[in-house]
């Protein structure tokens, strides 16, 4: 029953994230702009009946993204300037949104935001100022900060004498651990009260390579990451930026949470883009090597 909603969710992204790359890539001055505000507002709309923000996350990463991308190069110093008064007035709107989208779903109920936690140890307490402003704040932090507390409340555990057996690779995953649970499942039954908050990514890494190892896979990991996306956006076309784009939303979710994996409509548009740029070739959507120059050297 789930399976139309998750196709749905999927062609949404996808249309979005397909027409801005063509905005971008292909650059004609006749191609009306308003299509991209169509496309955009679909994901609005979702945000809004589900009553949550990411998706509205997720749409102003993708602009920002593409536009930091195809501006790499000779951009002069009043471009610089304008990107960067867009950028935060952007960000200002974005946080005025999410403070409109808490009180609205919040605003009524002052006991239960007075007493909310996201853990045990992660909860509201106002200062008496606005609390609307006060509880969407707390929820901002909550979506972005509590993976690193997980993790850190993890390497104390070790420290403490606990979990060791996740200082060696392969040794905490579900199919080799005793007790049959991944790390970040068996962090949150032993250990942490996670609450309904998102475990980080970086779990299953450790799970994998061992906490010994992590750092170096790390440190590996970005090098791989940098010459992927330089390797992608050297063939120059349409479905490039939304998998690179794509890309980045996973590598910033394995700090912060587990949000691309549990999002089929991610996942399945990262299988889509990645099939199409590889069968694609540059053609009529490539740009001028003048107009789109990508160097991530710096």
């Amino acid at each position: 029953s789930k399976v139309p909603a998750i196709f749905a969710l999927a062609i949404v992204k996808g249309i979005f994230l397909l027409s801005y790359s063509v905005l971008i890539v292909d650059r004609v001055n006749r191609r009306p702009r308003f299509i991209l505000m169509l496309t955009i507002l679909p994901a609005l709309l979702v945000a809004v009946g589900k009553g949550t923000f990411f998706e509205v996350f997720e749409v102003a990463l993708c602009v920002l993204y593409f536009l930091m991308v195809a501006n790499t190069g000779h951009v002069t110093r009043s471009r610089k300037l304008k990107n960067a008064v867009v950028f935060l007035l952007t960000s200002a709107f974005l946080v005025f949104l999410f403070i409109l989208n808490a009180s609205r779903r919040y605003g009524d109920a002052h006991d239960f935001v007075s007493h909310v936690c996201a853990t045990s140890d992660f909860c509201f307490e106002p200062y008496g100022v606005v609390d609307s402003i006060e509880y969407a704040s707390y929820m901002l932090s909550a979506y972005f900060s509590t993976g690193l507390f997980f993790f850190t409340e993890y390497v104390n555990l070790v420290f403490d004498g606990e979990l060791l057996d996740s200082l060696l690779p392969i040794v905490s995953t579900a199919f080799f651990d005793q007790y049959g649970m991944p790390l970040s499942k068996r962090v949150c039954v032993e250990f942490i009260d996670c609450g309904a908050a998102w475990l980080p990514e970086i779990f299953k890494w450790v799970s994998v390579f061992g906490l010994v190892l992590f750092p170096f896979i790390l440190i590996m990991g970005y090098s791989v990451v940098i010459r992927l996306e330089r390797y992608i956006l050297s063939r120059r076309n349409i479905f490039a930026l939304p998998l690179c784009y794509l890309l980045l939303v996973y590598i910033f979710s394995v700090p912060v949470g587990n949000f691309f994996t549990v999002s089929s409509s991610s996942i399945l548009c990262s299988v889509f883009f990645f099939f199409a740029w590889i069968r694609s070739k540059r053609n009529q959507g490539c740009l001028d090597e003048s107009n789109f120059s990508v160097r991530l050297s710096k």
